[in-house]
């Protein structure tokens, strides 16, 4: 009911959606172009304007999940994180969050209101002063060898059994 009263309350000027979804893990590699495609035209039914994606990659879940599979529940503790940003009219979500809730290739996913540019600042290359960089030697440096002679030597010896 309040995404109703919200949407209602937007009006019909098109907006910024950003999908965040986790696949399941049990989607073979050559199948996720396909999912992602699905999910894809599930904006472009409702007259959604492309902007951008992120192509999922395998990652590991901070805590299993758990989600029914053939009458089980399964956990799962890893999944295809991906994204995808579209442009498209409030009065929409509505039925694209359902057609969403349906899909069963998905683990999880949120749909938010964003903005069309990415917020996400690029890093600044970190620069250090030249003095304050330190080195460490792999090896120190050996002391030379002395060659003596076996006088010296024997010398050598009496002078520390004397003192």
């Amino acid at each position: 009911m309040a995404k109703e009263k919200a949407v209602k309350e937007e009006g019909g000027e098109p907006r910024v959606y950003e999908l965040g979804f986790l696949l399941l893990p049990t989607i073979l590699e050559g199948d996720i172009a396909m999912n992602v495609a699905r999910l894809k035209e599930g904006f472009e039914k409702e007259g959604g304007v492309f902007i951008s994606e992120e192509f999922p990659k395998k990652v590991g879940l901070a805590y299993s999940i758990v989600k029914e599979a053939e009458g089980k529940r399964v956990p799962f503790t890893s999944a295809y994180f991906g994204s995808v940003k579209y442009e498209l009219s409030p009065e929409t979500v509505s039925s694209l969050y359902s057609a969403l809730e349906k899909e069963s290739a998905l683990l999880r996913f949120l749909l938010i209101e964003t903005v069309r540019e990415s917020a996400i600042p690029m890093r600044r290359p970190v620069f250090a002063r030249p003095d304050s960089i330190r080195t460490l030697e792999k090896h120190p440096a050996k002391a030379e060898k002395t060659v003596m002679s076996e006088e010296e030597i024997d010398r050598t010896i009496e002078e520390l059994m004397v003192e």
